[in-house]
């Protein structure tokens, strides 16, 4: 557990220090980063019935905040589901089953671009930097949720509810430093 999260807080920190290190060599110009909006990626895997039902009330749970758009790809958090349907002996039908995997994706943003251009750094480097980087994942969370035959909504509400607490919530404070540390910079 406390490997997970030095890795969660290592790659948050090396963001930071990118950032904050580019705004102090002439990045403090830059108008601070317009509020906390994030794309969620689910990937659902089950039969076509049940993949259909989580998506739509997952997503559904996911965007009535507003700060969360739900994509098909490319998105900054992927969450992972293996449903399934759960039958006893006889073959009916006795419940679910979720297997859930949350990666958080290490992105480069718009606004840390220009910052980075900022700071001296070329195109060429920023195009490597960008490209070393565009494929790491941190893993962030694993949970199985299981619930009755008439659970399924209930279920991707909990799942909606413990990402966005156990994870969202800690984004949107980092989002809310990182836009304190523009305002302190741009008074500097």
């Amino acid at each position: 557990m406390k490997a997970r999260k030095y890795s969660v807080l290592a790659v948050t920190g090396v963001y930071c220090v990118l950032v904050l290190v580019c705004m102090g060599k002439g990045g403090a110009e830059k108008e601070k980063p317009a509020g906390y909006l994030t794309k969620v990626q689910l990937d659902i895997m089950g039969t076509e019935e049940i993949k259909n039902d989580v998506y739509r009330y997952i997503s559904k749970g996911l965007e009535r905040p507003g700060d969360v758009r739900v994509v098909k790809e490319d998105g900054d958090w992927v969450i992972n589901i293996v449903a399934s349907k759960d039958r006893g002996a006889a073959g009916r039908h006795v419940g679910f089953t979720f297997s859930i995997v949350v990666l958080e994706r290490f992105r480069l943003r718009d606004h840390d671009r220009e910052t980075i251009f900022k700071g001296g750094i070329s195109e060429d480097d920023y195009a490597t930097l960008d490209i070393l980087t565009s494929e790491l994942y941190s893993f962030r969370d694993h949970g199985v949720e299981g619930g009755g035959p008439e659970d399924l909504q209930p279920l991707c509400e909990s799942i909606v509810k413990t990402f966005d607490a156990s994870h969202l919530q800690e984004a949107r404070q980092w989002h809310d430093k990182i836009e304190e540390a523009f305002e302190e910079a741009k008074e500097e």
